[in-house]
Parts: C-alpha cells; sequence; structure tokens
C-alpha cells in the first residue's frame, strides 16, 4: 500500500495535518498511558531497583542501534521512495536480522556460563523484542499502513500497563520484571504489526535484492554512531550521577526525566509525520516555500506546549512522583527545556534523512554527544546534578544549531531567527524561574506563557490566513 500518487501544491499541508492526526490517535495514548504508569513504578519500587531497570532498558537502547545496524532506519527511508521493491525490502532486512541474533544468542549461552550476569535473558529479550518491533513499526509507517503504525503504539502502551501491573504489582519482580514487561509489551505490539502490514504474505515471497541490502546499509551505516552517540547525550547524565552519587539519586534524576515526555510527546507525533512528507516532498517544486512555513508552525508550537508544560511542574509533579521521588521535581523545569531544544533539532533532523545526508547527521550528534559527556564529568563536582542539566541543555543546543545550519547549506529557507531567538529567551527567563519553589516565580511563568502567546498570535497572522483559504478551496472541491 505504497503510496504513488502526488498530491497537489494546495494539499501538501492536509496531507501533512492528516498524517499527524493518525500518529496522534497512537502516540499521544501511547504516551498518555505510560505517562500514568509513572506513579505505578514509584510506588512499587524503590529508587536503587528503579534505577537499575532504567539504567538496563537504557542499555538495551544503546545496543539495539548497533545490532540491528540501524537497518530499520533505512527500512523507513526506502520504503518511501515510489516504486519500491517492499517485498525485498521487508525480506532482506528481516532475514539479515534475524542472522545477527542467532549470532547474539549463542554469544550470550557463552557469555552466561562464564560470567552469569543476573539480568542478561531479560536484557536479551527486551533487545530482541524491541529491535524486530522497530523493523516492522518503520516498515508500516513508510510503506502507508499508518493506522496500523499507531494501533501498534496504543497496543504497546496498554499491555505495558497490563504487565506492569502482573510483574510489579502481583508477582513483585522489581528490576526483573519491568524488564519483562517491557519485552511482552514490544511483542503484543510486533503482533499486531505482523497481522496488520500483510508481513508474512510478503516474507512468504523470499524476494531477494542484494543491491538493495547494499544500498540501505549504505544509508544506515553512519546512523550506528549517530544513534549511540544520540544515547550518550540521553543518557550519560544518568550514568555520570550512577558513578558519583549511587543509584538512588540516579533513580530520582530517571523519575524526573519522565515527565518531559509530555513535551516530546508532541514532537515525536510530528516528527514521525514529517518524516514521512519531508521524504516525499524534497525534491518537489516550492519546497522550500513549505519547508519554511511548517518550521514556523511547529516551532511555535513547541515553545508555547514548552512554555505551558515548563509552568505546570508543580502540578505534574504533584500528579506523578511519589515519596522520596518527590524531592526530583527541582530538575524537571531544566529537563524539560533541553527536550524542546531537542525537540526542534528534530526538525532539521528529518530533512537530513529525506536528503540521505546521514554522515551530516552523525557528526552534529557525536559533537553533541562529546560536549554532553565533557561538560558533565567537569561540573558535575562543583554543582552536582544542576551541572549534568546545565550539560544537557548545551549539548542539544549544539545539536540544534548544527543541523539547521547544514540544511541552509543545502538549500537556504527563512528561519525567522528574530522569533525564535526571542521565544527561546523568554522560554529560558521562565526555566529559571521555575527551578525556585516561590509563588512569585510561578505567577511570573504564566504571565511570561500569556506574552508568548501573544507574540505568536501576531507573528503567525500571514500562515492562519493561507492555511484557512487553503482549507476552504480544499473542501469546496470536495463538495463540486
Amino acid at each position: 500500500m505504497q503510496y504513488e500518487k502526488r498530491m497537489t501544491q494546495s494539499n501538501r499541508y492536509l496531507r501533512l495535518l492528516s498524517d499527524t492526526g493518525v500518529f496522534v490517535i497512537g502516540n499521544f495514548l501511547a504516551k498518555l498511558i505510560q505517562y500514568f504508569l509513572l506513579p505505578l513504578y514509584t510506588s512499587a519500587m524503590t529508587t536503587e531497583a528503579y534505577g537499575t531497570a532504567e539504567l538496563l532498558n537504557n542499555l538495551s537502547e544503546m545496543l539495539f542501534p548497533i545490532v540491528t545496524l540501524a537497518l530499520y532506519e533505512a527500512v523507513f527511508r526506502f520504503a518511501v521512495d515510489q516504486n519500491q521493491d517492499l517485498d525485498a525490502l521487508l525480506y532482506e532486512s528481516t532475514s539479515l536480522l534475524c542472522k545477527i541474533f542467532l549470532g547474539i544468542f549463542s554469544f550470550v549461552l557463552v557469555f552466561q556460563r562464564f560470567v552469569g550476569y543476573t539480568y542478561t535473558y531479560e536484557l536479551l529479550f527486551v533487545l530482541v523484542s524491541y529491535s524486530f518491533r522497530m523493523l516492522f513499526a518503520n516498515y508500516a509507517r513508510g510503506g502507508g499502513y499508518t493506522k496500523c503504525f499507531s494501533l501498534s503504539g496504543v497496543v504497546n502502551a496498554l499491555a505495558l500497563a497490563i504487565f506492569s501491573w502482573i510483574f510489579l504489582v502481583c508477582v513483585h519482580y522489581g528490576a526483573r520484571g519491568y524488564l519483562l514487561a517491557l519485552g511482552c509489551a514490544h511483542i503484543s505490539s510486533l503482533v499486531v504489526l505482523f497481522v496488520g502490514a500483510g508481513i508474512p504474505r510478503r516474507l512468504l515471497l523470499h524476494k531477494r535484492n542484494r543491491r538493495l541490502l547494499v544500498a540501505m546499509l549504505y544509508f544506515s551505516a553512519p546512523l550506528i554512531l549517530n544513534n549511540i552517540a544520540w544515547w550518550v547525550t540521553s543518557m550519560s547524565g544518568r550514568y555520570v550521577i550512577l558513578l558519583t552519587y549511587g543509584a538512588g539519586l540516579a533513580g530520582l534524576y530517571a523519575a524526573a526525566n519522565k515527565l518531559p515526555a509530555v513535551i516530546s510527546v508532541v514532537s515525536q507525533v510530528f516528527q514521525q509525520a514529517w518524516q514521512l512528507n519531508s521524504a516525499r516532498e524534497y525534491q518537489s517544486r516550492n519546497h522550500e516555500v513549505f519547508f519554511e512555513n511548517v518550521w514556523r508552525i511547529y516551532s511555535t508550537a513547541i515553545f508555547l506546549f514548552g512554555a505551558i508544560a515548563i509552568s505546570s511542574t508543580p502540578i505534574l509533579a504533584h500528579m506523578t512522583l511519589r515519596n522520596e521521588f518527590f524531592e526530583a521535581r527541582h530538575y524537571i523545569p531544566p529537563m524539560m527545556l533541553a527536550v524542546i531544544i531537542s525537540c526542534l533539532s528534530a526538525y532539521f533532523g528529518s530533512l537530513l534523512i529525506a536528503y540521505k545526508m546521514t554522515k551530516v547527521a552523525m557528526k552534529g550528534m557525536l559533537l553533541g554527544a562529546t560536549i554532553n559527556m565533557l561538560l558533565a564529568i567537569i561540573l558535575i563536582d562543583p554543582l552536582g546534578i544542576w551541572g549534568v542539566l546545565t550539560a544537557s541543555v548545551v549539548c542539544y543546543l549544539t545539536i540544534l544549531i548544527h543541523r539547521a545550519v547544514s540544511v541552509q547549506r543545502k538549500f537556504p529557507v527563512n528561519l525567522h531567527l528574530r522569533q525564535t531567538i526571542s521565544l527561546f529567551l523568554l522560554l529560558l527567563i521562565e526555566t529559571v524561574l521555575m527551578c525556585f519553589d516561590i509563588s512569585l516565580c510561578q505567577w511570573i511563568s504564566w504571565g511570561i506563557c500569556l506574552l508568548m502567546f501573544g507574540l505568536c498570535f501576531i507573528a503567525l497572522r500571514d500562515i492562519r490566513n493561507t492555511l484557512i483559504g487553503k482549507a476552504k478551496q480544499y473542501f469546496s472541491q470536495k463538495t463540486d
């Protein structure tokens, strides 16, 4: 069910909006369920158990792009191309992944015999289930099975809630139960993708195309380092805290870091639709105007949503953090600022993937990861966790600037820097204010939110009029 028709110029925005709406259903519901699972984790697990489980899950995410050769990224990008042989694409990628995990399983048997690590098999279970889930999910997303892709996200979240309750509340498995719940949730999502996207039928064709596989590996090879660097930027702070202060404080940091997910939901939903549409549109006429308008709308939405989330930090903390985890509320505002910057850089990251500039994306992530690691190590001693948070903000800001400059070199797009920088400075002031547990600071923060809304309403009046006109034109054509 691959897209073969080009939408007209006037329908680009409606198609992007439609794709975003489909992904909203899956991602928002999935993230909402995961968000409300946090009280269950913080009630049923100690800070040490939760910290250990999260670090093991993060370790699986680091190993994931290595063992899969980041092939899932290539599956999505190549599936979007017109006239692509989806049968060969799916068979070659699945066959290679099966061979990789057969080798890994043999290695694990030997490793476990001589070393005997406690969580080896649980970690392997999460890694295998997540790898195949992501491979088939990216095939479904790139091949046009967007509804199936979204449904798989909802099923994953529901299954995670059910299995978390079973393994953590009913049988009290602790860190092991956390990992088992994750793996079972991935399997549940995998079943939906397997059936909904018609994967068995395509695999049974045994369609081979080694030239396509080589091209996919050439595309994905730089993304291995890119994703490892992304993991380092996201997780290195936790390990620096773990080594410096122990698993207890690392667990507090991990729990606080769950709350900025309310912002990343917006980014991930849009990014999935944007990757799809930018890959289709990057060779079309007047794509620069389309990319510019999308940037203005997206960046505005991220800034405003982020401002509300930062101002709502006390409310969110009271809703989700329990017992000793409540002490982590002070760290949430700078974490949210870092996520906002990351969401902005994701826009340019999608364009780099659309143009298949994976080496450029890799260089930016390596630069950010290096800065994050060095600053975290340098600042952890004098500033504690605040040093790690500072390193994270500087890291994501570096990645954003590198990606924006790289995209600008490929094609010039008006990024409206005056508006962007003004909104960022207001958000930075709000973040600093919300780090203090003072009522006056919270009231000033809400005032900054209103100011940002007013500025954005004025700045986007031309886009509002254009979109309203295109919507009227579209619906008038439908009625004729």
